[in-house]
């Protein structure tokens, strides 16, 4: 027969450990938003003034990011006459500044991507501590 301890009496152990492991979901996630930040600024992009919202803002964060993305979008599509990349010919002249300008705007979504993935792993850590500090005051 086993004889482990009640659960009533290893439930400030699990529960300190499920704290700890919260925190460092939280600490992880605001490290990576600072990365994310760092070096979105480091590139010193500056959202174009056709953007629908932050014109002139530098991008530096999610929605500026996103903002700027659209402003992409626009370019993309005035210098292509509405053709994607994958339209344009192979000798088409505006091939290659079209394709320059389509990998920054998924760069700028891979980085709206990161920010959202960082908030996630922040709320899943408070909740995650939060369920630890219950299972300590039991």
């Amino acid at each position: 027969m086993h004889d482990a301890a009640p659960l009533s009496r290893r439930s400030p152990v699990i529960g300190t450990i499920v704290v700890l492991a919260g925190l460092v979901m939280i600490a992880a996630a605001v490290a990576a938003w600072i990365l994310i930040t760092t070096q979105l600024r480091a590139e010193n992009i500056v959202v174009g003034d056709a953007a629908p919202f932050l014109a002139g803002a530098t991008v530096a964060d999610p929605l500026s990011a996103f903002a700027q993305a659209q402003v992409l979008a626009q370019d993309i599509a005035s210098m292509s006459g509405g053709q994607s990349f994958a339209d344009l010919a192979m000798d088409d002249p505006i091939r290659e500044s079209v394709y320059q300008a389509t990998t920054l705007r998924a760069s700028l979504f891979t980085s709206v991507m990161a920010y959202g993935l960082a908030a996630f792993v922040a709320g899943s850590g408070i909740v995650t501590a939060l369920i630890g500090w219950a299972l300590r005051r039991r």
